[in-house]
């Protein structure tokens, strides 16, 4: 009887290390992702330039992130890869929505009203690229470049594929959420969580549609 306790506490804490392995390989694996992702940039001519939202400030400011994302759009249009923006993002905390700030610094910039595409409506990165893919099917358009920061990237562009968008990833290398050391790696690993419930969600989808 002893033996067989035994043998029963050892496959239990052998089945204990497997998924104590498991459970971090898996976040090393998309980290590793998140990282290789972050410096790859494929400037093409698009249908379309697709900006990812971040957050307002007070007194209806741009947060740094959300206008070092604008202005790295702006460049985009204004070296002719697109000729059209969609800004993408809902109203946070602070008013306007994210799309509204962004839609006032283009036109600051010198970008004409009419080639600029709102989507305020979003509050997720999967809501920002579903939303966005409407407006896009709506005029038959289906390439983007898709604009945001570096530790975004690897996810948003998985999303967009998911979504059946050629995406070509533009991440904002002068970001202050990727230049300053400490919210690079806060968002990095924020990210990284992130990732796994996408794809955790992902999986499950995949598994109800065949099962059920």
């Amino acid at each position: 009887m002893s033996g067989r306790a035994t043998r029963r506490r050892t496959g239990l804490a052998m089945v204990g290390i497997v998924l104590l392995l498991v459970a971090m390989a898996v976040p090393l694996a998309v980290l590793w992702n998140i990282l290789h992702c972050a410096w790859v940039e494929d400037k093409v001519p698009a249908d379309a330039i697709l900006v990812l939202g971040a957050s307002v400030w007070p007194d209806e400011r741009p947060s740094p992130i959300l206008l070092s994302r604008i202005q790295a759009g702006v460049a985009l249009y204004k070296q002719g890869y697109a000729p059209r923006i969609i800004v993408s993002g809902g109203l946070g905390q602070l008013p306007p929505s994210e799309a509204e700030a962004m839609r006032r610094v283009a036109v600051g910039m010198g970008v004409p009203p009419e080639d600029i595409l709102m989507e305020d409506r979003s509050h997720s990165t999967l809501d920002n690229i579903r939303n966005s893919r409407d407006i896009m099917a709506a005029h038959g358009w289906r390439s983007v470049l898709l604009v945001s920061d570096p530790y975004h990237m690897f996810r948003a562009c998985r999303i967009a594929a998911d979504e059946g968008l050629e995406a070509h990833p533009v991440p904002v290398m002068d970001s202050p959420g990727w230049t300053i050391l400490h919210l690079r790696a806060y968002y990095t690993i924020r990210e990284t969580f992130a990732v796994i419930a996408y794809e955790t969600l992902r999986v499950g989808r995949w598994l109800v549609d065949r099962l059920f």
